[in-house]
């Protein structure tokens, strides 16, 4: 991301000793091959910051206007077929079985509390590294921050939206698995020295529990216990106004774009279909 962020820079510094260069058509040229050598967010941010830079030199009067403002709509996106978009966002889940193997698998590892936590309760894995004993009822969790891990620093940042700032239940026996109470302030998840804990730790303790409980891995990563908790809701009849609001989601649109193939698949038109047909028939005699 660091290169794509220097390399967008770099294009602006140069269109400043000589503005006239930087055409809407050198921007979109840009964009496409930016799109092609990066991944979409970091292209996204590379995007910002060309077009902030551009305010910066349209204010010192080096450009007449934003030429990434005047390109955005031009700006090249990524192309869908139409039978890669239904899958889009669908992720392997667990079946309940497997569920059980990780989670006995789990019992001896260090933070396998943490294990038991997401798949029970749909956290973030970030979120869950955030938790401190103050969030921890006796049958609630309040999600309020998560772990932040950048350039190799950790750090807990408020949560990224007001959706996922949220009061969830939590069975007394998931909670009871995260071992004995401590200070308020004090991490639920840390480190053998006190401290948070790193991202990569968490992976390796699913490597682990991975290969003991012969659950075939399939490079799925820790992520994939929220998505099983909400697919399992989803199965068990759960309103999905519900179950986007415990998983933090800003919208139902979002659940809706990871989960929708999760759906029930009946099809609950039927009766309906049945009835207009039979009173349109009616209409026809």
């Amino acid at each position: 991301m660091h290169g794509t962020i220097a390399r967008a820079t770099f294009s602006m510094s140069r269109c400043r000793s000589c503005p006239s260069q930087l055409s809407v058509a050198d921007v979109r040229e840009w964009g496409v091959e930016l799109r092609q050598a990066t991944q979409e967010r970091d292209a996204e941010i590379a995007w910002q910051v060309l077009g902030t830079a551009c305010d910066a030199a349209v204010a010192e009067g080096l450009l007449p206007s934003n030429t990434v403002a005047l390109a955005r709509r031009f700006k090249p996106r990524r192309s869908r077929r139409a039978d890669v978009g239904i899958e889009r966002h669908r992720t392997r889940v667990y079946t309940e079985e497997e569920v059980v193997k990780l989670k006995r698998a789990a019992s001896g590892e260090r933070h396998g509390g943490l294990v038991h936590l997401i798949f029970d309760t749909g956290l973030r894995p970030g979120e869950a590294l955030g938790l401190q004993w103050q969030d921890i009822g006796t049958d609630t969790i309040h999600v309020r921050r998560g772990l932040q891990e950048y350039d190799n620093s950790l750090s807990l940042t408020a949560t990224k939206t007001v959706g996922s700032r949220r009061t969830i239940y939590a069975d007394p026996r998931t909670l009871s698995k995260l071992g004995p109470r401590q200070g308020p302030k004090d991490l639920v998840f840390k480190s053998r020295t006190g401290t948070l804990v790193r991202k990569n730790a968490i992976y390796k303790t699913w490597e682990r529990i991975h290969r003991t409980s012969g659950v075939p891995r399939e490079e799925s990563p820790p992520k994939w216990a929220r998505h099983t908790h909400a697919t399992l809701l989803l199965s068990s009849g759960t309103p999905l106004p519900d179950i986007s609001r415990r998983l933090g989601h800003k919208s139902i649109q979002t659940t809706l774009k990871y989960y929708a193939a999760w759906l029930p698949g009946e099809d609950r038109t039927k009766g309906a279909v049945q009835k207009l047909l039979s009173r349109s028939a009616h209409k026809d005699e």
